[in-house]
């Protein structure tokens, strides 16, 4: 019996209250019986279900067709779909066409799980079903129909550049798990996953920044904002507050408000790490199950570039931005790469995009004196900034004649580690406001950011909650 077995048994028969809770008390029930899975998994078998029940019982047609589109009511929305997609899904999919996965038709088409799911339902799309959708097909003479095929088929085979992309990707990944599998420190994942990650990537544009008419003279303030996690989806938790990159922008146009209302002359925006949150889903256990739909690979590159720079161009006055790399972003596993590649290459786009300006990156630590202050910028994942480090760190990068703030993100909390006459070491927190994993964990926190301000060479810090 199928997990989706197991979820169909306990399908009740009225619809629940809170189809939410249901689904989070299936997986505790499932649990029990040793079996994993997840809410939102349990929540589509009980929409497909549903609507099984629903066209089936009540002798319904699965879908109407109307001004070439196909059209039906779903139980979580409306479905519109135009012949013309519905014949490319199908030749797509097919396994006589081009055999694309599902994760490739989701990411190619935006198509979320739930309606994905009942495109193949209503339109009966399998993998043995025919290159053409069902009205297509069935509105075709029969004498027409052998040359529709075969003009379909020879597009598969003139179509040369696809066929090797999809080969050479293929085969690039057939290398890497062997890779893997064997426990080889290669870099050679790394490398092609970048050029191809630069070959895809939009062009730069230089930006034009935002410059507020009169700020106050001598007032120059440091803004951190730390674990942005862009990618990530969190829906409908206990405690846990929903969270994806929709969210996410709100909290950031909320950061570039209280930023632009101090009306400074000059200011320095630091990320502290974790731009994305997972380039392959694969880096941490799990966490694959927090991602955004088609939230992977180049996409999630590119829409982090597009989300900041979105949100750098709301902030007045701008000087410079400093950053570093979590472990977040990395490539792949820390085994084949930790040095957080990901955000190097958005950092690199950004500095092409923002001439004007500095633009401050290193994937462990940025040392950098700003207004009187010497501050030391980590992500605080790395041993050697952890708090039983704090004083060989501040050996090694502080300076005695000025105060040394050591900012770090990573715990999703606000801690100060260490608060001494010329030093202090801080967490700030995090945009970014946890999943599952940290829940379980007993972890709970509220988004914010910090604003840092020099006062006569000593620290003003402002925390912000959302």
């Amino acid at each position: 019996m199928t997990i989706a077995d197991k979820v169909r048994q306990h399908i009740p028969k009225v619809e629940p209250e809170s189809i939410k809770q249901w689904a989070r008390d299936v997986c505790e029930l499932l649990a029990s019986e040793g079996i994993e899975t997840t809410p939102k998994y349990v929540e589509n078998v009980y929409f497909r279900s549903r609507e099984t029940l629903e066209f089936e019982s009540e002798g319904k047609p699965p879908y109407n067709v109307v001004d070439n589109h196909y059209v039906w009511k779903a139980e979580k929305g409306n479905i519109r779909i135009s012949i013309e997609q519905a014949d490319q899904l199908f030749w797509q999919y097919s396994k006589y066409g081009l055999n694309f996965s599902s994760t490739e038709i989701r990411t190619s088409h935006n198509l979320q799980p739930w309606q994905w799911n009942t495109i193949k339902f209503r339109l009966s799309l399998y993998k043995d079903s025919h290159i053409f959708s069902p009205y297509t097909w069935e509105n075709t003479p029969e004498s027409e129909r052998e040359q529709l095929v075969q003009d379909k088929i020879n597009t598969k085979f003139d179509n040369v550049n696809d066929a090797l992309s999809r080969q050479h990707r293929k085969e690039l990944e057939k290398r890497y798990k062997q890779e893997v599998q064997k426990g080889a420190k290669s870099k050679f994942f790394a490398q092609e996953l970048k050029a191809e990650l630069l070959d895809v990537l939009p062009r730069v544009k230089a930006v034009k920044l935002s410059k507020a008419p009169d700020p106050i003279q001598g007032k120059d303030i440091v803004a951190a904002i730390a674990d942005l996690h862009i990618g990530a989806e969190v829906k409908g938790l206990r405690i846990t507050r929903d969270f994806d990159n929709e969210i996410l922008r709100g909290y950031l146009s909320k950061v570039a408000q209280y930023v632009n209302a101090q009306n400074a002359q000059r200011v320095t925006l630091v990320k502290l790490g974790d731009i994305i949150e997972s380039l392959t889903g694969l880096m941490h256990p799990n966490t694959w199950k927090s991602m955004q739909g088609g939230m992977y690979g180049a996409k999630v590159v590119i829409a982090a570039y597009e989300i900041l720079m979105e949100f750098i161009g709301q902030i007045n006055n701008l000087e410079r931005i400093c950053g570093v790399g979590g472990n977040h972003d990395r490539i792949g596993k820390k085994e084949i790469e930790a040095n957080g590649e990901i955000a190097e290459l958005i950092f690199y786009m950004l500095k092409q995009s923002l001439p004007d300006i500095e633009v401050v990156y290193d994937h462990s630590i940025v040392v950098k004196e700003l207004y009187g202050i010497n501050y030391l910028f980590c992500h605080d994942d790395k041993a050697f900034t952890q708090k039983n480090k704090v004083g060989e760190l501040l050996f090694h990068y502080g300076d005695k004649n000025l105060f040394n703030m050591v900012v770090g993100g990573h715990l999703h909390s606000r801690i100060t580690q260490l608060d001494g006459v010329r030093s202090r070491k801080i967490n700030i927190p995090s945009l970014f406001t946890g999943n599952r994993y940290s829940e379980d964990l007993g972890y709970s926190s509220t988004a914010g950011f910090c604003i840092f301000e020099s006062i006569d060479g000593l620290p003003k810090v402002t925390d912000y909650t959302f």
